[in-house]
């Protein structure tokens, strides 16, 4: 007997549940705050995830049928559910959502699946846009024109840091080079760009390249609602 939509949405529920009630009984201030911001918090939480969670599973479609029986599946919900009653932001439980219907449509290994919905819950948002802003290219032979009347000129040549345009471009960071440098160090680390040396100046096009490895490409369209 293979599982029902209903199956899914009652253990997505079930999993909510585990995942708020996990606080162990204390005392006091605490007890109270908990008390008052599981209704506050918790099950706003609770009520956007079931939402987001119906918005995927509507479409699956006729690929629904197929899911009988296929725990890796069921486990993907439960992950996804856990880690995204964790998250404090709305952007953040989306993006979870998304790997829902994901797990199902792209032709990745399963364990790398898992892995990825591990990554997701570590890091910030912050270095969620970093890895995208490094899989597009930056560099624009435009920036490099100038105009003026009828003149016009081209800025030929020349160096700049890996972090130059970064800090320019990307508000997350807010000239704070080393959160820049320690979220990038992260990627790098966990294999989704390559390796950055933040010592040696490069042209501009060779600073602004595409970084990203082909897992970090996989990665994000998996948590891509696109």
């Amino acid at each position: 007997m293979g599982i029902s939509k209903n199956d899914v949405k009652d253990a997505t529920i079930s999993t909510i549940k585990g995942a708020i009630s996990t606080v162990p009984f204390i005392g006091g201030l605490f007890a109270e705050y908990i008390s008052l911001a599981q209704s506050k918090i918790a099950d706003k939480r609770a009520n956007q995830w079931q939402a987001m969670v119906e918005e995927q599973l509507q479409k699956l479609h006729t690929d629904f049928d197929s899911l009988t029986e296929n725990e890796f599946f069921f486990s993907c919900i439960q992950v996804a559910t856990v880690n995204a009653m964790r998250a404090y932001q709305d952007e953040k439980r989306q993006l979870f959502a998304n790997t829902i219907l994901n797990s199902i449509h792209l032709d990745l290994d399963s364990d790398k699946k898992m892995l990825f919905l591990s990554l997701l819950d570590r890091y910030t948002l912050a270095g969620i846009r970093l890895l995208k802003y490094y899989s597009e290219n930056h560099y624009h032979e435009d920036d490099f024109i100038r105009r003026g009347g009828m003149v016009t000129s081209y800025s030929v040549g020349g160096t700049e840091y890996p972090t130059t345009y970064i800090l320019k471009s990307c508000p997350d960071f807010k000239n704070d080079e080393n959160y820049l440098k320690s979220l990038s160090e992260q990627l790098s680390g966990d294999g989704l760009i390559s390796k950055i040396d933040f010592n040696i100046p490069e042209s501009p096009k060779q600073a602004r390249r595409k970084r990203t490895t082909r897992m970090g490409d996989e990665f994000l369209s998996f948590i891509s609602g696109e």
